[in-house]
């Protein structure tokens, strides 16, 4: 399943929040909405895969999974992805 996802809300969050998309990072736990929005806004994307299913998407991929939040606690020593 291809999505298409328009940035426009992500951009208007982001102008609200005074936020450029190189600092700011999409994290959700569905594939084929949260990361597919967060990629097409060109953000960096986090994946938390809790336990609630979420649907795999084929060409969309996040920058990173994570299995909690507390997981991004410790980020530099954990990193599997290009994040920085």
């Amino acid at each position: 399943m291809k999505t298409q996802e328009s940035p426009t809300l992500i951009e208007q969050a982001l102008a609200h929040l005074g936020t450029a998309k190189h600092e700011t990072i999409m994290i959700g736990d569905q594939v084929a909405t949260d990361i597919a929005a967060g990629n097409a806004a060109g953000l960096h994307s986090i994946l938390l895969a809790s336990d609630v299913p979420f649907n795999t998407a084929a060409d969309i991929v996040p920058d990173r999974i994570v299995s909690s939040l507390l997981d991004l606690l410790d980020a530099p020593a954990k990193r599997t992805g290009p994040l920085s």
